[in-house]
């Protein structure tokens, strides 16, 4: 079975970094060809498959309960992430082949992920009883699921900047740069990468809290600092979304909410080697 995971994941991490090459070398070819985009994306596809093949491989070692290990855990992000971009990509490219310069940076971002998640890489039992639970499956699916949508939003919305500089100031840069895509794709794509991420993470608090009211010893719950972040983070998407919708919001104003979002979230991933936290078993993650 360890055979198995190893091959099916290093021939992802193979893959992942061959489309990543591709997108890159198209991108910076005066000359763009749509060969190897086409390429870049049947790569992508395949890293997307194999990732998800090691991922069934090692459940069905484990066992779905073992879900929270960090191996597990930042590989589903790996999956969540390319997920998105590969949803994106579909219904994208073909109203502007532009929208593949995206996975300029979506695929190394996965490449990093990937090389994480095999730091965690191990085939042994390590979830305690009280997390074995199907509400805890859902709570940490969601979670990832949100944070792959709201870096495809980080994505979008660090273009946008620098695609509306470029405009606003006139600068000529290399022709390279002008692949971008229009403003209006970006901030498009933003703001529903940005809606499906803050649904999830709507469902991860719902998730989370019902879970908890089953632990005694979690009665606190909503005093840990993972916890209040998390919900810092929902208020801050929630307060750009309504900026978007009631406001009109566009451009600098709204992409810097969501850089300040991500950043949170990224923060609440991480607060467990900061500060003391119920979620220890997230250690590692």
């Amino acid at each position: 079975m360890n055979t198995y995971i190893t091959i099916a994941f290093w021939l992802a991490i193979l893959t992942t970094a061959v489309s990543g090459l591709l997108y890159i070398r198209n991108f910076f070819t005066v000359s763009e060809s749509e060969r190897i985009n086409a390429l870049a994306s049947d790569f992508a596809v395949a890293s997307f498959v194999l990732m998800c093949v090691s991922l069934i491989l090692q459940w069905s070692y484990l066992g779905v309960s073992e879900f929270g290990i960090p191996f597990i855990t930042r590989a589903v992000y790996v999956i969540s992430l390319l997920g998105a971009y590969l949803l994106v990509e579909s219904l994208y490219s073909s109203r502007s082949a532009k929208v593949k310069v995206v996975g300029m940076f979506v695929m190394p971002f996965a490449l990093v992920l990937e090389f994480y998640a095999w730091a965690g890489y191990r085939l042994e039992h390590g979830i305690t009883p009280a997390l074995q639970s199907g509400w805890v499956v859902l709570h940490v699916i969601f979670a990832i699921i949100s944070y792959g949508a709201f870096t495809i939003a980080l994505v979008m919305a660090v273009l946008h900047i620098v695609e509306e500089r470029r405009l606003k100031n006139k600068l000529s840069l290399a022709k390279t740069f002008k692949k971008f895509p229009s403003l209006e794709t970006l901030d498009s794509l933003a703001y529903k990468s940005v809606s499906v991420g803050f649904l999830f993470l709507t469902l991860v608090i719902i998730a989370g809290t019902v879970r908890a009211q089953m632990l005694p010893a979690w009665q606190k719950f909503y005093l840990d600092p993972k916890i209040i972040s998390a919900g810092v983070t929902w208020v801050l998407f929630g307060i750009y979304m309504l900026a978007r919708l009631a406001l009109g919001w566009r451009g600098r104003r709204a992409n810097m909410l969501i850089i300040a979002g991500y950043s949170l979230a990224i923060f609440t991933y991480l607060v467990n080697y900061i500060l003391p936290t119920i979620h220890q078993y997230g250690r590692g993650f």
